[in-house]
């Protein structure tokens, strides 16, 4: 009697679970716009079924009823692998595709999608998960599974994770366009915030005047961007493919601001260069990141424990760079310069280059810059490397500096089968996974502890991130209502406390950096934010009676 019961409560219970997934059978369902729904994020446009995300689909977001609402997703959905229209894509010839508004994911799931769920995304979508999906495309300019494309002027993707595998097969001069972007969560630009990859990406094809850009989250990140919390697990295979120019990264192809990513998929590259045009590489790829191109670029708290692995083919004499972090890094002067700090590297990194020369580093394959003054370039601090490279040239930390590049390494370290190469110091692997080694790593900082069993690095150091968060933010504690608007913001942020007063109000940057601090005794201030950089910030507010409070804010 009691296992009957018991298995009442089960087919229950399954019959439940199953209930809160809506099936789409390719039917469309209007949504409710009536009384004002939409206009506040507490009263959204909801969207309760499949047949209503598919109408969802359907609409356009540049203008009229649906422009900048808000919306939000009260159901699982099932796609059925049916044909999918991403979500502002519907109709990609006129000027204003894309999705402008704010889509809230309620933390459901998307299942057997065949699609981006997005089109270019121009606006914030958060909370949302895709698995049990397949992508193929054959063909493309720019790829990612929760969004198409991005913007670095309004696009926001956060909290969002991707277990769909992407196969792109490409194909020659498609559209006549060059550059290629994939990544796992969004093709290009956008700020990216705490989310994951878990789907592979696998391409293949030609594309003989084709710059290719793949990251296990991104394809490309632009200047200003900003890249927080976000990691890949899924691998990314490039095989048998035939192109011009290859930029690969676990995180993203090429990189700007960076803060608390890592990597654990495996990178297999395996391409025939065409020669079309007459760059310096063939390849730059990195562990984190292809390359980071900017000034001013600022990687924190970040990790590569996957294997990367380039074998470049064809009669070509340009370079192959491969670092566990990134691949190179070029662009700064002594404002302005690369600054990588509190990483580590503990994947393996091989390039082989058939007919040119190839470059390993634990850190950064080249550093290299197109200034000429005597100002540096790269700086790289507090990161270590304890992985095998394997190259014609490798180094622990810089494989290669070029002329006219100054780089620096204060406190770096590697493993002692590694070569030094003029920057850093070698250890053994027994010592750096000790305390000692711990505590050189910290010497302007608590970023790392001691790896304990069972081991998640092998034993070596890894990243503290309740220190790091220390640092970037503090606990929201205080019972003082704060009103901070309008944000996302451009030109100014204004803060107001409804009871008391503020006393201090700090702002700092995704990677810990105090950008401007206020005395003050009232009860508002208006901030100008114009010269700020697009990104992420966090706003630390003290009260006069002691309490704190710290909200986030962004700045386009």
């Amino acid at each position: 009697m009691k296992k009957l019961i018991l298995s009442l409560v089960i087919l229950v219970m399954a019959a439940s679970l199953t209930a809160q997934v809506s099936v789409w059978d390719g039917s469309y369902e209007e949504l409710d716009i009536s009384n004002g729904k939409g206009e506040t994020e507490d009263n959204p446009i909801l969207i309760e079924n499949a047949a209503q995300l598919a109408h969802f689909s359907t609409l356009f977001f540049c203008n009229g009823d649906y422009e900048y609402k808000y919306y939000r997703l009260t159901t699982d959905v099932d796609l059925n692998n049916m044909e999918w229209q991403s979500i502002g894509g519907a109709n990609p010839a006129i000027s204003c595709d894309g999705f402008y508004g704010y889509f809230d994911g309620d933390n459901h799931t998307i299942y057997k999608l065949t699609s981006p769920l997005f089109h270019n995304c121009y606006g914030y979508i958060k909370n949302v998960t895709v698995k049990e999906s397949t992508i193929n495309e054959s063909g493309t300019i720019w790829m990612g599974v929760i969004a198409v494309h991005g913007t670095n002027d309004m696009g926001i993707i956060e909290n969002c994770h991707n277990y769909a595998d992407i196969n792109v097969e490409l194909e020659p001069d498609f559209m006549q366009v060059s550059d290629i972007y994939i990544g796992g969560i969004v093709g290009t630009e956008t700020i990216i915030r705490n989310c994951t990859n878990h789907g592979n990406i696998h391409i293949s094809g030609t594309n003989e005047n084709g710059i290719l850009h793949v990251g296990g989250i991104t394809g490309d990140y632009g200047a200003g961007d900003e890249l927080f919390s976000s990691h890949n697990y899924g691998d990314i295979v490039i095989n048998d493919c035939e192109i011009n120019e290859a930029l690969v990264g676990g995180i993203s192809a090429k990189a700007s601001n960076m803060s608390c990513c890592s990597n654990h998929g495996n990178i297999d590259v395996n391409i025939t260069i065409t020669d079309a045009n007459s760059a310096d590489y063939a390849i730059k790829c990195g562990g984190i990141s292809g390359t980071t191109i900017y000034k001013g670029m600022r990687i924190s708290y970040c990790y590569n424990n996957g294997d990367v692995s380039v074998n470049v083919n064809g009669d070509t004499e340009r370079k192959a760079v491969c670092g566990g972090r990134i691949g190179n890094s070029r662009y700064g002067t002594s404002q302005d310069a690369t600054e990588i700090s509190n990483c580590y590297n503990t994947g393996l990194v091989s390039a082989n280059n058939n007919n040119g020369s190839s470059f390993a580093g634990g850190i950064v394959g080249i550093a290299e810059s197109n200034q000429e003054d005597e100002l540096t370039d790269l700086k790289i601090t507090s990161c270590y490397n304890a992985a095998n490279l394997d190259a014609k040239t490798t180094a622990g930390i810089i494989a290669m500096v070029e002329e006219n590049t100054i780089a620096e390494a204060d406190n770096c370290f590697m493993a002692d089968y590694n070569d030094n190469g003029g920057y850093g110091e070698t250890l053994s692997t027994d010592f750096m996974k000790t305390d000692e080694f711990v505590a050189m790593l910290n010497k302007y900082g608590n970023f790392f502890k001691k790896d304990v069993e069972p081991f998640a690095n092998d034993g070596y150091p890894v990243l503290d991130y309740s220190s790091v968060n220390a640092v970037i933010s503090v606990d929201e504690t205080s019972e003082i209502n704060i009103e901070i608007y309008p944000n996302p913001a451009r030109d100014f942020i204004k803060l107001s406390a409804v009871s008391g007063q503020l006393s201090a109000v700090r702002v700092y940057n995704t990677l810990g950096m105090l950008v401007e601090e206020f005395e003050m005794q009232s009860n508002e201030i208006e901030i100008n934010v114009s010269d700020y950089k697009s990104g992420m910030y966090f706003i630390n507010i003290s009260t006069d009676n002691g309490d704190t409070f710290t909200e986030k804010v962004v700045v386009r």
